[in-house]
């Protein structure tokens, strides 16, 4: 007996060891945690980014594949495309609407399994109604993720026939109204699965004579200002911020073309969607006309007479009568991240 309590009297600290799980057992080295997400695709870097905040990006300037090779759970920014700006031309026009910012739908619990998944990146407009197109998430295992296109400003109908929509279109937020049009209502109700939460807002109302001032369009974080003044169109929404997605963060995933515009825009809070600035008419023989266009939100939306920014969701601005062309909306933008 001498023998065998002194053996278990020495090697007990060994035993207690194994028992406490070392190797064997619910507590031990062999068991594992929850697989991490491992996946592939991406405009510019198609292994991903990873800015040093525990997660991996995946970001899409441009439409792609989002390869996923060991399943799990994914955090996503979904952007639609900018609305069309109003764009009713020639003598006498101006007082058109801002477009509206792309819609935003961001969430934190997407599962996804070992396969492709499409990425859409939405269009500056593209349609007779002026509004933007959406972005979005695909695949057969999951209802898609989607973020709907802006809106288009109203257009100014006082061209002597009357022709023209003073009200701006839906989407994901809405274009400003062309004078004297009302502003107009924001974002549909969208899904909230995923985690999901979704931005847009209301475009603001136009205004009549001297001037017949449009009003801005919405953007993802504020409404569109309705003309503040006769002479004086509304200013675009400002978009919304997303910390999480700011222009530094993604700063290794935008391709260099691109990052002039998209950096300075988006910027350190990762604003996006800001909604395009109104114009007023111009003067013309009988008088009437001349004041003061309104700016673009911050996040992208562009000035009266100006485009919405690459890659932000940004609403176009109001034409003018000397422009030629029609300001668009900025296009869509697709971001997926995970833990590492």
């Amino acid at each position: 007996m001498g023998i065998f309590n002194e053996f278990n009297k020495k090697e007990k600290p060994f035993f207690t060891g194994i028992a406490r799980g070392f190797g064997f057992g619910s507590g031990g080295g062999a068991a594992t945690g929850p697989s991490a997400v491992s996946a592939t695709g991406g405009t510019r870097e198609s292994n991903g980014i990873t800015p040093g905040n525990g997660y991996r990006y995946h970001v899409f300037t441009s439409p792609g594949t989002f390869t996923v090779t060991n399943a799990g759970t994914v955090e996503f920014l979904v952007v639609g495309g900018g609305g069309q700006g109003g764009d009713e031309g020639g003598p006498g026009h101006g007082g058109n609407g801002g477009a509206g910012g792309g819609g935003i739908r961001t969430g934190t619990a997407l599962p996804v399994t070992a396969q492709d998944y499409t990425i859409t990146i939405g269009a500056g407009s593209g349609n007779p109604v002026r509004s933007g197109t959406p972005s979005s998430i695909a695949g057969p295992d999951i209802t898609t993720v989607t973020g709907l296109g802006g809106g288009g400003g109203g257009r100014d109908p006082d061209d002597g026939t009357g022709s023209g929509s003073t009200v701006g279109s839906g989407g994901g937020s809405w274009g400003g109204g062309g004078a004297p049009g009302p502003g107009t209502a924001g974002q549909p109700s969208q899904p909230t699965d995923y985690g999901s939460t979704n931005y847009g807002n209301d475009g603001g109302g136009g205004a009549t004579s001297p001037a017949w001032a449009g009003g801005g369009g919405g953007g993802a974080g504020a409404a569109g200002s309705p003309n503040p003044a006769n002479d004086t169109a509304g200013n675009g929404g400002a978009g919304q911020p997303l910390p999480a997605y700011s222009a530094p963060v993604l700063q290794p995933g935008i391709p260099t073309p691109v990052w002039p515009v998209f950096g300075p825009n988006v910027g350190p809070t990762g604003l996006y969607a800001g909604g395009g600035g109104g114009g007023v008419s111009h003067p013309q023989a009988g008088g009437g006309g001349g004041g003061t266009n309104g700016s673009g939100g911050p996040g992208g939306g562009g000035a009266a007479d100006t485009d919405g920014k690459v890659n932000t969701g940004g609403g176009g601005g109001a034409r003018s009568p000397s422009l030629a062309a029609n300001p668009t909306g900025g296009t869509g933008i697709v971001v997926i991240r995970y833990q590492v």
